[in-house]
Order: structure tokens, then C-alpha cells, then sequence
């Protein structure tokens, strides 16, 4: 079974890459980025267009992102009472530039993006709407507490984490096995088909 057939995110990207310019654009600057970010702030995709000349603005970045939040490629955090709208990635952002292109056709999911606690890392955000990129030093740290939070968790190995916007205040995660068939991907949806509405 092919990349595409497991992994439908590529579907999605492929089209929106086609039909906006600003993704191509935004999508492109990605690609020049040195590493790759468990989150991304507006405010600092922003800043780092303008510095190169983009016209591309603020409400026009949050709209990428939910777009991407939509396809499945990571959750966007933005609404009343959010004070730093941001993107959480589900995929490598430096390699979605050549998969929407058909110059790559895989596309392989990063661990968990999440805090397994349920709490926003203040530091974090700071450094991502600084406009600075992050020292070694820093991204060393955070991947030493990450991966030594997912080696304390069970049950993750050979699976995703998918995020689906039921509605618009409504997102609904789960996971799925990396290699989940059609077969089962069909059963699922029948599953759910079976399941009872409001009473």
C-alpha cells in the first residue's frame, strides 16, 4: 500500500497548496527554516515574512493554519482568551513545502506535540513570539523532557495522533495505528455511522 493511501493528510495539503498563493508562500518560507518547531506562533510567522518582504498578513496566517488544523496536520490554539495563537505540529514543518509539491511522497509524523499535562510552557511561548530562533542549548532540553515523558508512556508505540474539527469549537482526538488499512480505516467509519444522535 503506497504513502498516499495510509497517510490522506497529503491528499489535503496537495490541494491547498494548488489553491492558495499564500500557502505556497508560507509553505516555501517553511522550507528554508533550519529545524523543525513542536509549535509555531502567528506572531512570529508574520514577523519572519515581513523581514523578507511578504505581503502576507496576520489574518491571513491564521486562516493557513486552520486550514492545516483541518486537513490534520497539527492543532491550531486561537480564540477568545488565547493571548498567542499558535499551530502545535503533527508533521515536520520544514518538509511540508516539498511533499505538497510531488517532490516527496513521504510524509512521517512527529511524536506527540502535546504537553502530556494539559499545561502551555510559558517559556516556550515567549521564545516563539521573540522572533529569535531557539538555541541549541534550549532544543536540546526539550527534546531530553519530551522524550524522557514519552518513554514513561505506554501504549503509544505504533500509533498517531490525529486532531478532526468536528466543528468550529469542537476538535475530536484520537489515535490509529501508523499502518491502519483501508479495510479498517471503512470499518471505523461505519462504526461511527452506527453511533446514536441527540436525544
Amino acid at each position: 500500500m503506497s504513502t498516499l493511501d495510509t497517510n490522506p493528510v497529503i491528499f489535503g495539503l496537495r490541494d491547498f497548496y494548488n489553491s492558495s498563493p499564500e500557502a505556497r508562500e508560507i509553505l516555501a518560507h517553511f522550507a528554508s527554516w533550519k529545524e523543525n518547531k513542536k509549535v509555531t506562533g502567528v506572531k512570529r510567522v508574520h514577523r519572519r515574512l515581513s523581514r523578507v518582504g511578504s505581503m502576507v498578513d496576520r489574518p491571513q496566517i491564521e486562516q493557513f493554519f486552520r486550514t492545516l488544523h483541518n486537513i490534520g496536520l497539527g492543532e491550531f490554539i486561537s480564540g477568545e482568551g488565547v493571548r498567542r495563537p499558535r499551530f502545535i505540529w503533527g508533521y515536520p514543518l520544514t518538509r511540508l513545502s516539498q511533499v505538497a509539491t510531488g517532490d516527496a511522497w513521504e510524509l512521517e509524523p512527529l511524536p506527540d506535540p502535546l504537553p502530556t499535562n494539559g499545561q502551555e510552557n510559558s517559556d516556550a511561548d515567549e521564545v516563539l513570539d521573540s522572533g529569535e530562533p531557539v538555541g541549541l542549548d534550549q532544543t536540546r532540553a526539550g527534546a531530553t523532557r519530551a522524550g524522557a515523558t514519552r518513554a514513561g508512556e505506554s501504549g503509544s508505540v505504533g500509533t498517531i495522533k490525529h486532531t478532526f474539527r468536528l466543528r468550529e469549537d469542537l476538535s475530536v482526538k484520537f489515535r490509529l495505528p501508523r499502518d491502519l488499512t483501508m479495510t479498517e480505516a471503512v470499518r471505523l467509519a461505519e462504526y461511527i455511522k452506527t453511533l446514536p444522535f441527540g436525544f
